[in-house]
């Protein structure tokens, strides 16, 4: 779902899932990724659709994405003590998640969102 190139619709609403003969809904939604180097070396792309539940939040897109590329992507984002690095600036629809605040992975993304990852770097 998530190699449907950048910018589309949303294809679908729901997914039903069958475990033991019952119907469980699980809905999806698509998200756009905006990923700048190195991120964007780990993936291979710099801009993705990706497919998340809803009620997702920016710690669901970081799994994914981890979860996704592997150790490549997951040593971008994560000390050795496991802890997120915060020197990314985070933005959803262009609007500003402090990635170095304590609740800045549980800022929620909406079916459509363009969420976009930049590495701050400073210097002279």
């Amino acid at each position: 779902l998530e190699s449907l190139g950048p910018y589309n619709t949303l294809f679908f609403k729901e997914l039903k899932c069958y475990k033991k003969g019952t119907s469980n809904t699980i809905k999806l939604m698509l998200i756009h990724l905006k990923l700048f180097s190195p991120l964007s070396d780990a993936a291979g792309a710099a801009e993705m659709s990706l497919s998340l539940e809803e009620g997702a939040n920016l710690r669901n897109v970081v799994e994914k994405l981890v979860a996704r590329f592997g150790g490549e992507m997951k040593k971008h984002f994560f000390d050795v003590e496991g802890r997120i690095i915060p020197s990314w600036a985070v933005f959803i629809n262009k609007r500003v998640i402090p990635f170095n605040h304590p609740d800045a992975l549980e800022a929620q993304v909406e079916a459509g969102d363009e969420v976009s990852f930049i590495l701050n770097i400073a210097g002279g």
